[in-house]
């Protein structure tokens, strides 16, 4: 099979999965203890200052249960006006992008701020922050100027047709279980049990995606989330592959972060850096001591509450010169591998403002918009 048709198909073989390790086990005997292990990011807000003095920081969120709250019905989640403020402002500061499990146009129809990057199902779709473009306007010769959000990468662009297929089979099979709703989000298909009734209906749901996903195990595979189960494809990709090839793409990985993808390139730095910002075309994993560099001076936050975002809080984890720091948004204790912890959405809304906070002060650095991407 050729790479076109790989393009409009999928593969034929298996593609390795990430292979994260999950954390696992209680090893906390109560919701204090385990904020021993996962430090309040509110309460120790002079902690997390040091780690981040003289930084510039890089801001990845989740959406649903991070600066929205979970609600039963998924279309009505939707962030308050002072979140919105809150985000809007620390993005005018530092590098700040949506990583959802939604489709990147849903969240971005929640979200409504046109300068941030979003990542949409799971990292599997990751666009730039919306510039003007000049089109042709019809056949005079004209031209007007429109906005639009710059595609940079898309892993596995075949999955928008598989994903059809199994948005319909799926949709007939939870007609049957109470309580069950799908979301088509592009590249993956979220099947929700979060309004079902019992253990027997949600049961039923898990059997129903395990069966889809055995019918094509070389191109789709099974995540479980909060409430939901996904049909995602078989990449090797996940919202920790994401951050780092954004950070990539900025510059400001470690030199770990592959910065393949279809997207333009570019330096961003801080205000106070000695050299100026740079954008050029190309691959965009840039000079690697040049990355090594940038991270040092870099603090990379993702705010998430779910499994899956335990995979970008492992990519933190494992980001030298402790570059990275998660935050898990949690008011009970489960196994993670983030550094600090916020209760529900309403801390991360304070904790936001505290970080843009520190930028208006000089604690950290804060973003150059003359060398935007």
């Amino acid at each position: 099979m050729n790479a076109e048709e790989e393009t409009r198909v999928g593969p034929t073989v298996s593609h390795d999965d990430v292979g994260r390790p999950r954390p696992v086990g209680k090893y906390w005997t109560d919701y204090e203890d385990w904020k021993v292990k996962h430090p309040s990011a509110v309460e120790n807000f002079e902690a997390f200052t040091e780690l981040a003095r003289g930084k510039l920081l890089t801001v990845f969120l989740d959406y649903d249960g991070t600066i929205s709250e979970i609600v039963n019905q998924p279309e009505l989640a939707f962030m308050t006006d002072e979140m919105r403020l809150a985000v809007s402002r620390v993005a005018s500061l530092y590098p700040t992008a949506i990583i959802s499990g939604r489709s990147r146009e849903k969240v971005f129809d929640f979200v409504k701020l046109p300068q941030l990057y979003y990542a949409g199902s799971h990292g599997l779709d990751i666009v730039g922050p919306q510039t003007e473009v000049e089109e042709s306007n019809g056949s005079n010769g004209d031209t007007k100027q429109n906005s639009k959000q710059r595609e940079m990468h898309q892993p596995a662009p075949w999955a928008p047709a598989v994903m059809d297929e199994v948005f319909v089979e799926v949709t007939h099979g939870i007609k049957s279980i109470p309580g069950a709703t799908v979301d088509h989000n592009k590249f993956c298909v979220s099947v929700h049990y979060r309004n079902c009734a019992n253990r027997e209906d949600w049961t039923k749901v898990k059997t129903l995606v395990e069966e889809i996903v055995a019918k094509d195990p070389t191109r789709l595979k099974q995540a479980e989330g909060r409430k939901v189960f996904e049909v995602k494809p078989r990449v090797a990709w996940d919202k920790g592959k994401a951050l780092s090839y954004l950070l990539g793409q900025l510059r400001l990985g470690d030199g770990e972060a592959g910065g393949q993808g279809n997207g333009e390139s570019g330096e961003l730095r801080g205000q106070g850096d000695s050299e100026s910002g740079q954008n050029t075309n190309g691959e965009g994993d840039g000079n690697q001591s040049t990355q090594n560099t940038n991270a040092q001076n870099t603090l990379s936050l993702y705010f998430g509450d779910d499994h899956t975002d335990e995979d970008a809080f492992h990519e933190l984890m494992e980001m030298r010169n402790d570059s990275g720091c998660g935050i898990i948004v949690s008011s009970v204790p489960k196994p993670s591998y983030a550094k600090f912890s916020v209760k529900d959405p309403s801390e991360v809304l304070l904790f936001l403002h505290k970080i843009a906070d520190l930028a208006e002060r000089g604690v950290t650095k804060k973003l150059d918009t003359k060398n935007t991407l």
